[in-house]
């Protein structure tokens, strides 16, 4: 499987790399896989999982806000937040890319 992925990225590059952190599965899996494809390099890793993690964080900080505070605004903007992220992945991960 991790010759299946390292060719995947390999012919798509670093936006293969990004569109495989937008995929709705756990951040811990897509780090270790990606962690042992010698196609990555470190630079294209740190910054594909920034751009990737600070939304999803930004929201579910906002969430636990919310929560914390019982203020229902900041419930609504975290959520929209996180919403906004997983539909944007859906959206990137529907569309097809040419090999």
């Amino acid at each position: 499987r991790i010759e299946t992925v390292n060719q995947w990225v390999n012919r798509r590059g670093t936006y293969g790399l990004l569109i495989v952190r937008l995929l709705p599965i756990p951040a811990f899996a897509v780090n270790y896989i990606a962690s042992l494809i010698p196609t990555i390099n470190l630079w294209p890793y740190l910054w594909t999982q920034m751009v990737t993690i600070i939304p999803y964080y930004a929201g579910t900080a906002l969430v636990f806000l919310g929560v914390a505070k019982e203020t229902w605004y900041w419930l609504v903007i975290g959520g929209l937040a996180i919403g906004a992220f997983w539909s944007i992945s859906y959206i990137l991960n529907r569309k097809k890319i040419p090999n």
